[in-house]
């Protein structure tokens, strides 16, 4: 397991943008960790879901965000959340 435990802004962050721009509870919950800089494998493993649906849910938050792709979904958490501790923020993974 990955992150186990989701810090508070994280999840804070996340439940803000799921009411603003209408994501779901799993696009609420990939969006948690892709904040902490989880790559799609390790939100894969937390989840329990598959690295392409994983794809898919960041796929439908960009759209909904406006945002062109993972990358800049990954700059708009930092943005928002601050720098990411040392965890993995290795966008090609997405």
């Amino acid at each position: 397991m990955v992150a186990t435990v989701v810090s508070a802004p994280y999840v804070d962050f996340a439940q803000h943008a799921a009411s603003v721009y209408g994501l779901s509870g799993a696009e609420t919950g990939v969006l948690s960790l892709v904040a902490q800089g989880c790559t799609r494998a390790q939100i894969s493993e937390e989840l329990f879901i598959a690295p392409v649906t994983v794809r898919v849910h960041i796929s439908r938050i960009c759209k909904k965000l406006g945002l062109s792709g993972a990358e800049e979904l990954e700059a708009y958490c930092k943005h928002h959340t601050g720098p990411v501790s040392s965890q993995s923020q290795d966008t090609a993974a997405f």
